[in-house]
């Protein structure tokens, strides 16, 4: 975890085919509070949640122009924090196992 706070920006790949899939990747850079840049399909689950933190850049992985004006834009911002919403708490591994509690709560209730 030392080598991902220390770094001004981290790389996380989506392929095509698991666009509809989180890397569990995504969880630890979060917590890291460093800029992500995302290279996802459009409309990648992963991308809807580094778009609504605010978290990072989402680039179509086959663009390089944009993958290249990304990397200047944060070396020329040289802070590699970024300011997230508030909801990124929500994606914190205790707000999360307590959503999943509430769900399995539900769904198991007896009628």
């Amino acid at each position: 975890m030392s080598r991902i706070k220390g770094a001004d920006v981290l790389l996380l790949v989506v392929g095509a085919e698991h666009g509809r899939q989180i890397p569990a990747k995504l969880f630890e850079y979060l917590a890291a509070r460093r800029f992500i840049l995302l290279l996802a399909p459009e409309g990648s689950d992963a991308g809807d949640i580094v778009r609504e933190l605010n978290a990072g850049a989402v680039v179509d992985p086959e663009d390089v122009q944009a993958i290249a004006r990304v990397l200047c834009e944060r070396y020329e911002a040289r802070s590699p924090e970024v300011p997230m919403v508030e909801a990124a708490g929500r994606y914190e591994a205790g707000a999360t196992m307590l959503d999943l509690d509430r769900h399995l709560r539900e769904v198991l209730a007896p009628p």
